[in-house]
């Protein structure tokens, strides 16, 4: 799955978002940095412990709580903080895949998928496109501010170098109570199905019964 949510942020949210950046101080992404990933990654990063990385988290949190395509895509049992990154000019993130196994304080989660949260418009950069390579060929993603990509961790995945201007972006990584990809694609194919019908044949005998299917399977597929 790879599912692009549009203005996850509203234009409060990137405002306060952008507010808190013009005064926080970033330091070496690659302090987060393991294994492989310290000699291709070269970006910037805010401090998992700042005033301002946590003030910003709890903007994206309530964004992400409050969006019905992410809680119904995802099917969230963990969500790991996010890290805040910025890329000046040839800056990039080279190939790498993201382990499977995350911590943060202890806190040990499996890694499902990803999520990346653009903070500033994409006509502010040049360059640092997110590049995934799946099994049909490469997708590209260079959004604009407020909109959110979520994709399989499972996948490799770059940030091309950025050639003029500033990028600034959250990630984080999802635990999802759906292990399976397949089950949880089929899962929001059908909750997607499901609201079309309650607002095209409410209460109607189809509906009721994409309601059953959906909860059986839910039910069927759930690891808690």
């Amino acid at each position: 799955m790879y599912l692009v949510i549009p203005t996850l942020l509203n234009d409060a949210e990137q405002l306060q978002i952008k507010e808190l950046l013009n005064t926080a101080t970033f330091t070496s992404g690659k302090i987060t940095a393991t294994g492989a990933a310290l000699k291709v990654k070269n970006n910037e990063q805010l401090d998992r412990e700042a005033y301002h990385t946590k003030a910003i988290n709890q903007v994206l949190e309530k964004a992400l709580m409050t969006s019905p395509i992410f809680k119904e895509s995802t099917q969230p049992k963990s969500i790991l903080p996010f890290l805040i990154s910025r890329y000046y000019p040839n800056m990039e993130y080279g190939w790498h895949v993201d382990s499977p196994l995350m911590a943060v304080d202890q806190y040990m989660i499996r890694v499902d998928l990803s999520i990346t949260i653009f903070l500033n418009a994409a006509s502010e950069y040049e360059g640092g496109e997110l590049e995934i390579e799946t099994p049909s060929g490469l997708k590209t993603f260079k959004l604009n501010v407020g909109d959110a990509v979520i994709y399989p961790t499972t996948q490799l995945h770059r940030v091309k170098p950025v050639t003029d201007g500033v990028r600034m972006v959250a990630v984080s990584w999802i635990q999802s109570m759906i292990k399976s990809t397949e089950q949880r694609d089929l899962l929001f194919q059908l909750k997607s199905l499901q609201e079309l019908l309650n607002q095209q044949q409410q209460g109607s005998s189809l509906h009721l019964l994409s309601q059953q299917v959906y909860s059986n399977l839910l039910r069927m597929f759930t690891d808690l």
